[in-house]
């Protein structure tokens, strides 16, 4: 897993890369 800034949440995101990216806000 790979955390990185997401602009369009204007907030930290979690990767996972398993065929396709899923993108979760962390709270």
């Amino acid at each position: 897993m790979v955390i990185k800034y997401d602009g369009r949440f204007g907030q930290i995101c979690l990767i996972e890369y398993t065929g396709t990216y899923k993108f979760q806000v962390l709270k």
